[in-house]
């Protein structure tokens, strides 16, 4: 009975949580893409878009965030909004905020 228990008493110590060791911390990054799309020139033009990205471009930057802010002039035919997405999945960052300004429609 005292071999079994003994046994007993080993196999629990193998599986007891043991303490994490902290590895190097890793300075955590925050990234925000900021898209504002006023579409000027056309029958659908918007007024305020950019203005909105703009002035989250500077609360951003004040907290501390790498911005990228992207306006109809670097939106085009060669970068569009799909590569735009994408780029959030290769995104290193540890906080990733994306904000849409410009129309927007539901599909069904």
């Amino acid at each position: 009975m005292k071999a079994f228990l003994k046994k007993k008493e080993e196999i629990q110590n193998k599986f007891k949580k043991q303490p994490v060791k902290p590895v190097n911390p890793v300075k955590p990054t925050k990234t925000a893409i900021l898209l504002g799309l006023n579409y000027p020139g056309s029958f659908y033009s918007l007024k305020g878009c950019i203005n909105d990205v703009e002035n989250g471009s500077k609360y951003f930057n004040q907290i501390g965030y790498n911005v990228k802010l992207l306006t109809d002039n670097q939106v085009s035919k060669n970068y569009n909004v799909v590569e735009i997405l994408n780029e959030l999945g290769s995104c290193p960052s540890s906080n990733l905020i994306f904000h849409y300004s410009g129309h927007g429609t539901q599909v069904r």
